[in-house]
């Protein structure tokens, strides 16, 4: 019994010995820095490309854009309308601007011619009126170069409203004629100017035809002129 004890105390002190000697070993390989570390992975290294190398986009890269500036709407300017020609009257007359279709209301006194002036430059061919009994009307013609055709209406006592037509070489100019209520009064219109803005663009286009045939007349008179009629000076001998 007392070997058995002795052996069991032997294999306690051997088995402690042993486990102090791994826990020494342990701890010296901790601290000698043989244990396995985590390994860290190095960052890539960055490549730099020269500048030498690095290429402009292509032309299908920049067609979206080209395609883009080229299909912008484009803005179209109007011509600016032709102005109107002014027509100042004082309190005893009336200016009226001719549109082709519209019937321009006019009235008459019993006592009292009413006047009307139709755009310079036109010919009166002949005029018509729904009621020649009870508003005589009469035509002339004032100017040479550019002609104005006057017409000249009076009415009768309790005359009807009537229609008038002036015909021009132009237009055709139409007329209500109605009676007026108040008699013969310095403010009421009895003197009516009638404007046309195409009649008064095709005298400004003859007046420019005009214009560039006297220059060219002026042009070919001075190339057949002879040298040899100038002196020295450049006056004529």
């Amino acid at each position: 019994m007392r070997l058995v004890r002795m052996f069991g105390e032997m294999a306690v002190f051997v088995f402690a010995a042993i486990s102090l000697a791994m826990v020494a070993v342990c701890i010296g390989l901790l601290l000698s820095g043989c244990a396995p570390q985590q390994r860290k992975l190095a960052p890539a290294p960055v490549v730099q490309t020269p500048p030498s190398l690095v290429q402009p986009p292509s032309a299908l890269e920049t067609l979206p854009e080209l395609v883009a500036v080229q299909s912008a709407p484009q803005i179209i300017q109007k011509p600016a309308p032709r102005p109107k020609k002014l027509c100042t009257m004082a309190a005893g007359g009336k200016c009226i601007v001719y549109e082709r279709g519209k019937k321009n209301p006019v009235s008459v006194p019993e006592f009292g011619p009413l006047t009307i002036m139709l755009p310079e430059g036109e010919s009166y061919i002949m005029h018509s009126s729904g009621n020649n009994g009870e508003w005589p009307v009469e035509v002339r013609t004032m100017g040479r170069e550019l002609p104005i055709v006057v017409v000249t209406i009076r009415r009768f006592p309790y005359a009807a409203t009537a229609e008038l037509h002036v015909t021009t070489d132009a237009e055709v100019y139409q007329f209500i004629l109605t009676s007026s209520e108040n008699g013969v009064s310095k403010n009421a219109p009895s003197l009516i100017a009638v404007t046309n803005p195409e009649t008064e663009a095709r005298l400004a286009e003859r007046q420019e035809e005009r214009r560039q045939e006297a220059e060219e007349r002026r042009r070919a008179q001075s190339q057949r002129q002879s040298p040899e009629d100038f002196s020295l000076l450049g006056r004529p001998q």
